[in-house]
């Protein structure tokens, strides 16, 4: 991902809770030879490995998985807000622009087989799921539609080799440019508007 200084986000911290806030994200790999993208839900271990753990698990049926065990580097990305700038909004001279956030996490697949460590991440997605959904659906893995619906899917352990954060805010624009930006994104008030926003308010207060 090109990434000037300017828009970096190198903070672990920051960086994980991006990637908990943003986690359906997409696995890309090689399968026989050309890209190959799916598109799930993850969990994240902060705690496990040097730069953290990501959980995940796909239908037995699709390709992707089997051509993981040959040990290659995948590529996971987490898309946050984004929103299109006019250069209308600017005080000063400037040209039309898009402003988002994204994480990518580097990393090799272990794939997970045997049936307890694949309830234990279902579990765990689940725990968190309904927890922010404000529901209390807890799995059962030996309900019959659950016991079922194992023999389908696989699951995956990325251990995060490399990770890089790009949030792209209008840093490189004057100062007096994000105070018009900040509030005609309130006024088009679309979600990732408002969430552009917060963010670019929050560098602001940072930077004062």
């Amino acid at each position: 991902m090109y990434t000037p200084s300017h828009f970096a986000e190198q903070d672990f911290p920051t960086l994980h809770a991006f990637m908990r806030a943003h986690s359906f994200g997409t696995l890309i790999s090689q399968v026989a030879g050309a890209p190959f993208a799916t598109h799930i839900p993850f969990t994240l271990d902060p705690n496990q490995g040097e730069y953290g753990t990501l959980y995940c698990h796909v239908a037995r049926a699709n390709k992707h998985w089997p051509a993981l065990k040959e040990d290659r580097q995948s590529l996971i990305i987490f898309r946050g807000p984004h929103a299109y700038i006019s250069p209308t909004w600017y005080k000063t001279e400037g040209v039309p622009t898009w402003n988002y956030t994204a994480v990518h996490a580097y990393g090799k697949v272990r794939i997970i087989e045997a049936r307890d460590e694949l309830i234990a991440l279902l579990e765990s997605l689940v725990r968190i799921n309904e927890a922010a959904n404000g529901t209390d659906y807890k799995l059962e893995p030996n309900a019959p539609e659950v016991a079922q619906r194992l023999a389908h899917i696989v699951g995956m352990e990325i251990p995060i080799e490399a990770m890089h954060g790009k949030f792209k805010v209008s840093q490189n624009r004057p100062r007096q440019d994000h105070e018009p930006v900040i509030e005609r994104l309130r006024q088009r008030g679309g979600n990732d508007d408002i969430q552009i926003a917060n963010i670019m308010e929050k560098n602001l207060k940072g930077k004062s």
